[in-house]
């Protein structure tokens, strides 16, 4: 922490003058007697505070009070001068969420005692009362006197009102001590459900909030134990109102970010006791109370924090101190020197007088030049021939940690000694120093505390005035220290040379010394041109110093006007002031260190090259970054020791444990310190001799071993045995040589009782009849059940590793790309998918897709479970189509009246044109003809309309079915091709007799006749034959439009071309045909369905594409009863056989029964493949038939008769299903299946096929 924040801080605290006791208590708070009703104290706490029950028989308390309220939190129950007990806003809360009748209850009953109180001689200061309010969590403490008299009462607001350490707020934030653990109701909970929730968590306040749609939870509002009072009060019905309706709303909310003082200052702003604390986006995130700032007053830690700035404001003032007396030392020397040089400057003007006038200007110039050499930091020093010291510059003493007058006489080497770089440096030095008297290189000094140092050097020859050798110049910048280095320029010369021969020689010396130095130099007059460049400074610009004099700096080096060096230059010339700087200049990719001088004549700049330095700060930049990597990730690598719910171990090439953690200690049942030095051989014989070899493996071949699992005991469990799963790793150096093995254990116990239980599972899906399969979200397969296989046809192999809409999709899906949406979003999607099979047959499935997450919650695939509905949804479409018939029937019979209309005078005309005008010529005749064989033709359309409509009913009268059939069959066979085969077949002689327009059933047999001609163009067979048929409960139940009683049925049946099943389920609607234009008017099969419909009869179509189709017309008999009795007593019965019916509908299972016992069988049912399974175990040697539904949920019918052939191999089975295809399906059963029945079946059909089976060797 900075000193001055420190200092006020500690200021701010140690001002702040707390309060005595006697001026934080409230004399005259609210009080009552035992026997005052407790709706009288609440309505008192509603007033204002400091007043007494008037119900009370005792005057109020003589005392005043400085601290008001708009309400009472509390009031006290007095009996006497004596404190009984106490009566709070949370008592009242509690009671009204109990449901108590506060009418009639009395203070005595409900209030809070004992009371805690506070003497008031034993109270030190104010924060004696602050820690007892917030050790028993109380918000209120009375005081009384040493005879246990009451004297007043203090709260958390009369303390959060006198103490206001605005200071200290302002340096805490709200997030620091803010409740995070916020209760919250919806707006729409009961204002009494709020109620409670405040006692159930023993807090004051409750926010209302609503939930957006990224999960964050929104205050809205906010409901107090104040408004639960003021609620009651105002009688209000807390069960019926809702939160939104009565909550404090708008809320002013805080940012975590706030200080406590702007909290405070809000809190006494706007007279609110609590704050909602909200995020950037508006969410929930804490609640502000006065309980809060309370916290932040914690008397300890303001103590602890008073302290720790007291103690720092001492350091720093011993500091100041410290640094003041150096001050006042550097002054002293700073005196003493310029006293010196007084003395010397004194003697040197008397020795110049004469000169003076003539050198005024050189004079002026070696000023500047000796202020500049100052300001030098490089190391300066010089040495006669005996190697004695005899100049020694500051900058050396800085560098060789060493003061002048410690080392002015002595010999070089007690300063400190040197070695060259390299061996031939000494002799090159030395020639360069004979040659030229000069020579400049790099060498390393050793200073007398042995640090090394890199030093850039230049050694030059002194000489007198005589030119004779005195000694050497020798000029070293420390290049350790460069990047830091921000010392002054040394001093050069001496003030003593002032004589006129040493001033032209120090002239001469201060120019060799720019010269010489290494850093940068120029001088530049007032309108910017360069006056002087030394040649450092011109090898860094790259130019020549004749090339640089005299030129314009900013016209040489234009890209600088952009940069620093022109501001700074510019503000150092104009204000006069030294500038310091870096700055990279870009075309010569340099970084330069600047320091700018203003003189009246302009101005003088030092610059060095800092290039390295920045290379070096960047790369040591680097170096700290890669240390602090490395020093997270042993960190981590220590946590993950700590943490890790594996055993982890590391052994040394020899397999001695270097290192163990905790969880591999316990496995082994010993302590860590016990396996560090050993191995495993040691420790856990049993395992070794299984885990050496494998480990030797690994540091034989430095490849690792995975996935080795161990079936043992351990120490920790003898006895029990467990599965672990262990890898081994190589651990190799930076130089790649093996530094042994890490070692990971897990306990796969549980994981291999989870698969064995998942396998398990899996053979159960394997049994039931829905579909299932798992696709990831690459909507790969990755399972595909026995149910799977059956319903697709895909065998399991066949399928896993494809995609899924590929596979069971043709094209596009709209409605696959909303349910792959939906899971996503909601994790659960239901609906109904038309899919393909693996022979190309459509299907239609109800299909549940769940979004199965992986252990971190990101999803991982989809499970779908699909149940075939397609026979479900075909019944569903008859039904549909039925009333749209209807629909269509109304419809037609509308616009047939309509025709008639128009074609009645159209045929009258043209019939009284034709006897008006006899001697028409043959044209006219002729149009005549066209329009009355038209009109014919459109009435003739108009009837066909009818009959569909059901408007027009021909005379009905008993009719043999077998005449219609032969006169059908005498028209077609003298009408239709030869390539057309007619077969005509009466299963029965006595056919009964329908009540019928022969008329009409003559037009419905010759339009399927017709329609089975155009389905057969190359020829083929048409089949015509009735029978007698009796339709019972069970069959109805299977077909909608069929209905109880006796019928004939009439089959038309071709082999064309067969109807497609898209068109199948239109062929009865009005006007449509699949013919070309003109050739079908489309009301063919909708005019046979209308006559048969109003006949009381159905039509029955079943086709299949390529192999033919038919048509089974239902015709109801004229004589029911006796056509009943008939059909009855032809109907073969039973022997008391016992037969088991499998079926899922709960209506065909007991209609089939009945039906089956009143042909003297005795029937078994079961509604599921387990209750069949059970059944026939039990009664296995009795039960002569199975009855068997082929579509059933859980564990279809195909699944079930082999199990049923594996309980007993010489089992009879009827199979029953609503699909044709199933037939097929069931060929794979073998012999155990006897035969087969369509649904719907009538009770005749049934019982002639059981007896059939039973005869059955």
């Amino acid at each position: 922490m900075p000193l001055g924040i420190a200092t006020h801080q500690a200021a701010d605290l140690l001002s702040l003058k707390l309060p005595a006791l006697q001026h934080i208590i409230d004399y005259s708070p609210a009080t009552v007697a035992p026997a005052t009703p407790v709706v009288d104290a609440i309505a008192l706490m509603s007033q204002a505070q400091g007043s007494s029950c008037l119900l009370s028989n005792r005057n109020p308390l003589p005392f005043s009070s400085q601290f008001r309220q708009e309400q009472a939190s509390c009031v006290l129950v007095v009996e006497g001068s004596q404190l009984v007990g106490i009566f709070t806003k949370r008592d009242v809360v509690r009671l009204i969420s109990r449901g108590v009748d506060l009418s009639r209850t009395s203070i005595a009953e409900v209030m809070t005692q004992p009371v805690m109180t506070l003497k008031q001689s034993q109270a030190e200061d104010i924060f004696t009362v602050l820690s007892l309010l917030r050790q028993h969590g109380v918000g209120h403490l009375p005081i009384v006197d040493d005879q246990g008299q009451f004297v007043g009462l203090v709260t958390r607001e009369i303390i959060r009102q006198v103490l206001q350490p605005m200071h200290m707020l302002k340096l805490q934030y709200v997030s620091e001590v803010m409740s995070t653990q916020v209760i919250y109701a919806p707006l729409t909970a009961s204002v009494l459900s709020v109620a409670q929730l405040m006692i159930n968590r023993n807090i004051s306040c409750v926010v209302i909030a609503e939930t957006d749609a990224l999960g964050r939870v929104i205050p809205m509002g906010m409901i107090t134990e104040q408004d639960v009072v003021q609620f009651q009060v105002l009688e209000l019905d807390l069960v019926q109102i809702q939160a939104q309706a009565v909550m404090s709303t708008p809320l002013f909310c805080l940012s975590p970010k706030d200080s406590l003082w702007v909290a405070y200052q809000e809190m006494q702003r706007r007279h609110l006791q609590r704050f909602v604390v909200t995020g950037d986006q508006g969410e929930l995130v804490g609640i502000m109370t006065q309980t809060n700032f309370l916290q932040a007053l914690d008397p300890i830690k303001l103590f602890g924090v008073i302290t720790a700035l007291q103690q720092q404001v001492e350091e720093h003032r011993a500091e100041l101190v410290q640094v003041n007396q150096q001050l006042y030392q550097a002054h002293d020397e700073i005196e003493r020197r310029v006293q010196e040089h007084m003395v010397e400057l004194s003697q040197a003007n008397a020795l110049l007088q004469q000169e003076i006038e003539n050198r005024q200007q050189t004079e002026e110039r070696m000023k500047f030049q000796t202020y500049v050499l100052s300001q030098v930091n490089d190391a300066v020093l010089a040495i006669d021939h005996q190697n004695r010291i005899t100049y020694w510059n500051e900058g050396a003493e800085r560098l060789y940690n060493l003061k002048a007058e410690d080392v002015l006489g002595r010999r070089l080497e007690e300063a400190y000694r040197d070695r060259w770089v390299k061996a031939e440096d000494e002799q090159v030095a030395s020639h360069a120093l004979a040659a030229t008297g000069i020579w400049r290189g790099e060498k390393i000094h050793i200073k007398k505390n042995r640090e090394e140092i890199y030093v850039e050097s230049s050694i030059s020859v002194l000489t007198d005035d005589n030119d004779i050798d005195t000694g050497f110049l020798v000029i070293a910048r420390d290049m350790t220290q460069r990047k830091q280095s921000e010392q002054e320029h040394q001093q050069l010369l001496s003030q003593k040379q002032v004589a006129l021969a040493e001033a032209e020689a120090a002239k001469n010396q201060s120019i060799d010394i720019l010269e010489r130095i290494t850093d940068c130099f120029l001088m530049l007059d007032r309108q910017w041109r360069l006056t002087y460049v030394n040649h450092q400074a011109a090898r860094i610009l790259q130019r020549s110093q004749d090339q640089l004099i005299g030129k314009n700096i900013w016209e040489e080096f234009p890209d600088a006007v952009n940069l620093a060096f022109y501001r700074e230059s510019h503000q150092a010339l104009r204000q006069q002031v030294p500038v310091e700087f870096e700055e990279f200049y870009p075309p010569l990719n340099t970084w330069c260190k600047v320091k700018v001088y203003p003189n009246p004549d302009g101005l003088a700049i030092y610059f060095q090259d800092i290039t390295e330095r920045k290379r070096a700060e960047r790369a040591e930049e680097a170096l700290r970054q890669s240390e602090e990597k490395a020093r997270r990730q042993l960190a981590e690598i220590e946590g993950i020791y700590a943490t890790a719910p594996i055993g982890l171990c590391f052994v040394d090439t020899n397999l001695r444990y270097i290192r163990v953690n905790e969880h591999l200690a316990e496995i082994n049942g010993l302590p860590v310190s016990a396996h560090i030095g050993r191995t495993a051989r040691e420790l856990i014989p049993e395992l070794s001799q299984e885990l050496d070899p494998l480990l030797e493996q690994v540091i034989q071949t430095g490849l690792p071993v995975v996935n080795h699992e161990v079936h043992s005991t351990t120490l920790a469990q003898p006895g029990i045995e467990r599965d672990w799963l262990v890898n081994f790793f190589p651990l190799k150096g930076t130089d790649g040589q093996l530094l042994g093995v890490n070692s990971m254990v897990q306990d796969i116990t549980e994981r291999k009782q989870a698969q064995q239980k998942i396998n398990e599972q899996a053979a159960l899906l394997d049994i039931t009849t829905d579909a299932i399969l798992v696709r990831n979200l690459e909507n790969q397969i990755l399972f595909w059940n026995s149910s799977a296989e059956h319903l697709y046809g895909w065998q399991a192999a066949e399928a896993i590793g494809k995609n899924a809409n590929e596979l069971l999709f043709q094209g596009r899906s709209p409605q696959l790309e909303e349910a792959l949406l939906t899971v996503f979003k909601r994790g659960l999607w239901r609906g109904e998918l038309h899919q393909v099979t693996k022979d190309g047959k459509n299907i239609i499935v109800q299909s549940r897709w769940t979004l199965v997450r992986d252990e971190t919650g990101q999803p991982n695939s989809i499970l779908v479970v699909n149940t075939d509905i397609t026979e479900k949804k075909q019944l569903e479409v008859h039904f549909l189509r039925n009333q749209r018939l209807e629909s269509l029937g109304t419809l037609a019979a509308g616009i047939a009246h309509d025709f008639n209309n128009i074609l009645t005078p159209m045929l009258t005309t043209a019939y009284l044109l034709s006897l008006k005008l006899p001697n028409l010529d043959e044209q006219s005749r002729q149009l005549l003809k066209i329009l009355e064989d038209n009109s014919q033709r459109g009435a003739d359309l108009v009837k066909q309309i009818l009959f569909f409509a059901q408007g027009v009913e021909g005379k009905r009268i008993p009719q043999q079915v077998k005449h219609l059939l032969k006169e059908i069959e005498r028209i077609v066979k003298s009408t239709f091709p030869k390539s057309i085969e007619i077969n005509t077949c009466l299963l029965r002689e006595n056919l009964w007799k329908v009540w019928a327009d022969p008329t009409q059933i003559h037009q419905v047999l010759l339009n399927l006749c017709v329609n089975a001609r155009d389905a057969m163009p190359n020829g083929g067979t048409l089949s015509l034959s009735a029978e007698n048929i009796f339709i019972d409960e069970n069959y109805v139940k299977m077909n909608l439009n069929a209905q109880v009683g006796s019928f004939v049925v009439i089959t038309v049946s071709d082999t064309g071309c067969g109807i497609p099943p898209e068109v199948l389920e239109r062929i009865f609607e009005p006007f449509f045909t699949t013919k070309e234009s003109g050739k079908g008017t489309g009301l063919g099969l909708s005019t046979v369905i209308g006559i048969v419909k109003n006949h009381g009869g159905f039509v029955e179509v079943y086709s299949k594409v390529g192999k033919g189709s038919q048509f089974k017309v239902y015709l109801p008999v004229s004589d029911t009863a006796a056509t009943q009795e008939a059909f009855d007593s032809e109907m073969p019965g039973g022997n008391g056989e016992l037969i088991l019916i499998v079926d899922d509908e709960v209506s065909i299972l007991e209609t089939t029964k009945i039906s089956l016992e009143n042909y003297n069988y005795r029937i078994l049912t079961a509604s599921n493949s387990i209750e069949a399974f059970s059944l026939y175990a039990l009664h296995k040697n009795e039960i002569s038939v199975v009855l068997m539904d082929i579509q059933m949920p859980a564990l279809d019918g195909l699944s079930t008769i082999r199990i049923l052939q594996k309980m007993n191999p010489s089992v009879k089975i009827i199979a029953i299903s609503g699909l044709e295809s199933n037939r097929e399906a069931l060929n794979a059963v073998g012999t155990a299946l006897k035969a087969f029945l369509s649904k719907p079946y009538i009770i005749r059909e049934l019982l002639t096929t059981i007896k059939h089976v039973l005869t059955e060797p």
